[in-house]
């Protein structure tokens, strides 16, 4: 795919997107570097065209696109991990904060396709760079608690950021629906969801809903986020979460910690683009939203109270 101007399917598909004409305009992109924008649009590019990832050719490419997009995620974890140390976080399963990949993450494509469970990429290009992450806890400095049984005080939602998952959970899962759907007919379980974080309060170790999930059942770029308050993909609730400093729950709160926030998102790399409303403190790497909004579609995350007055 060539355009006029000798550019290649990004300059293409970025026109159509955007409205920009090739890249000597990308480069006018307010604070994105190229680096950045060159992969925003590769990864639209490989949302847009998801019915391809059956060819092998094409699922390694959108692979390789989202590992690079998740080993920022796992820079920023490891940021975020070391300062919640320094402030004295205390953690819920101090055995589980930030665990490496699976070593047989490789097979999981293959191995879980065959079976029927379609791991959306951006979901397995985490497993594959960061690993598991687990931030359940609650802070000395709050005046409230973010896990109940760990302080004394009320207890609030922070909604830590969490993705737990191992191939013998998922084979658990998986053969437990497949038990009910006999029992009970494959009509009323619907599809496999794949959970893989427990919901808000849970989180807060108090008895809540249904956990975070994934749909499984045809392969994708990337799968909406079940059961989570937002409606946003993987990647655009793993940005999210990072731009409230891995604890999105702050979000909710009249008063939230600012000080706190500031310091876990200080100079955490740009997961894509945000659109989202934003955290109190200095951003990180945004870009003009007039000049991206109709790229929206391809990323799920425009929602009409992002772009409401003070927000």
């Amino acid at each position: 795919m060539i355009c006029l101007n000798g550019c290649d399917w990004l300059s293409v598909f970025t026109q159509s997107n955007t409205g920009l004409t090739c890249p000597v305009e990308l480069r006018m992109v307010n604070h994105m570097s190229q680096d950045l924008w060159h992969k925003q649009m590769h990864w639209a590019y490989i949302v847009s065209e998801q019915h391809r990832l059956e060819n092998i050719e094409f699922y390694y490419e959108a692979l390789e696109v989202a590992r690079s997009i998740m080993r920022q995620a796992r820079t920023n974890v490891e940021m975020i991990v070391q300062r919640l140390h320094a402030r004295g976080y205390v953690f819920a399963d101090p055995q589980r904060i930030h665990l490496p990949p699976p070593p047989d993450i490789a097979d999981w494509p293959a191995y879980f396709t065959e079976k029927g469970i379609n791991i959306p990429v951006a979901l397995i290009a985490w497993l594959y760079e960061v690993g598991t992450v687990d931030l359940r806890g609650t802070a000395p400095e709050w005046d409230f608690v973010g896990y109940h049984g760990l302080a004394e005080g009320e207890t609030l939602y922070t909604d830590p950021l969490v993705v737990d998952l191992s191939r013998e959970y998922i084979e658990s899962e998986f053969e437990a629906w497949e038990y009910d759907r006999v029992e009970s007919g494959a009509d009323k379980d619907g599809p496999f969801q794949l959970a893989f974080a427990p919901d808000n309060i849970h989180k807060a170790n108090i008895s809540g809903g249904v956990p975070y999930s994934i749909g499984t059942m045809l392969p994708a770029a990337d799968s909406l986020i079940l059961n989570e308050r937002h409606g946003f993909g993987f990647i655009a609730y793993i940005r999210h979460a990072f731009e409230w400093g891995a604890f999105p729950g702050f979000e909710l709160m009249d008063n939230p910690p600012t000080d706190f926030i500031t310091d876990m998102r200080r100079a955490l790399e740009a997961i894509l683009y945000y659109l989202g409303k934003t955290a109190p403190g200095p951003d990180m790497r945004h870009v003009n939203r007039s000049s991206l909004i109709n790229s929206r579609v391809a990323f799920g995350t425009y929602r009409h109270f992002e772009l409401a007055p003070g927000n």
